[in-house]
């Protein structure tokens, strides 16, 4: 939020993206292409990042709210679930096609 009122400021176009990670909604991901062991990373630390990832939501609404910013905000944590295909490389990175469909998500923007 402050990088957004520095460059809100100074009349410099941003925009911030809460991006996906493999925790959430893990079960509606198609992870078989991942090692076994880092499948099981995610599902360990699936309620404790799922937690935390809703705190950060609520803090960035409350925030957008005050700023009136919804405008430069956008929540894609929730955007590649159901894919078929490869999204992540393991539990936070994206894969190429994980990428392009943010980026084209963004670009929409």
């Amino acid at each position: 939020m402050m990088a957004h009122d520095v460059l809100r400021a100074r009349d410099i176009p941003s925009y911030f993206v809460l991006q996906p990670s493999a925790h959430m909604k893990s079960e509606r991901y198609n992870m078989d292409y991942l090692l076994n062991s880092v499948k099981q990373n995610i599902v360990d630390e699936k309620d404790s990042y799922a937690r935390r990832y809703e705190e950060t939501r609520r803090q960035w609404d409350k925030q957008c709210r005050l700023r009136d910013a919804y405008d430069v905000f956008l929540d894609l944590s929730e955007h590649l679930v159901n894919s078929s295909d490869p999204i992540f490389i393991d539990s936070m990175h994206l894969s190429v096609n994980g990428n392009r469909m943010i980026a084209k998500k963004i670009g929409a923007f």
